[in-house]
């Protein structure tokens, strides 16, 4: 082979990798899982209803030491100081591989406009490379840089902009919401 057979081939191998790696997450083929911090239950609310209409494995975060919500103020501005000190909580151990995913719906709920801290701990541990990730969120207020924030802290996966659930233990039609939406994602 010339070297320009070499490179032609080279180029084509880098190119396709992308689309192979995204095959590999086509409907039927592939194990799905939600993964979510959730502190005011709400998150958590919303991903088992995601888990239970796609029958995925469902993995929520913990820290390591339990944030002290008795007093919401002294809370916010510990959370608040976490982000702008960039110190992430410690999370315990997930008690499983991501290997075996291909989809993973990861949720957390809004921070001062961004992910919740335990989140991006998650995703600072965590090699998502060459996954389908689609991202769900949960607030009282604005979502604000919410979704451009998971965005930038996950690395190298296929990342879908997934929905935003406002007031979610309030909200009477959420489970056609949820419902609604999971149908429109192609598994």
């Amino acid at each position: 082979m010339n070297k320009k057979t070499i490179t032609g081939l080279a180029v084509a191998l880098c190119l396709l990798m992308p689309a192979i790696a995204h095959a590999q997450a086509t409907p039927g083929k592939s194990k799905v899982a939600v993964i979510y911090y959730s502190l005011s239950e709400n998150t958590d609310m919303v991903a088992k209803k995601i888990a239970a209409l796609l029958n995925a494995d469902i993995i929520r975060l913990e820290t390591a030491q339990a944030y002290n919500t008795r007093d919401m103020v002294k809370f916010r501005d510990f959370a608040k100081t976490e982000q702008n000190s960039k110190k992430w909580p410690e999370l315990k151990p997930l008690k499983t591989s991501l290997s075996g995913y291909q989809t993973i719906f990861l949720g957390s709920p809004v921070w001062y406009s961004s992910i919740a801290n335990p989140m991006v701990t998650f995703l600072s541990q965590n090699d998502l490379s060459g996954k389908r990730v689609i991202t769900f969120g949960t607030c009282s207020g604005g979502e604000g840089d919410f979704f451009k924030e998971f965005d930038k802290n996950i690395k190298n996966a296929f990342v879908e902009k997934g929905l935003m659930f406002q007031n979610a233990s309030n909200d009477k039609g959420l489970d056609k919401k949820i419902s609604d939406w999971v149908k429109k994602v192609k598994l």
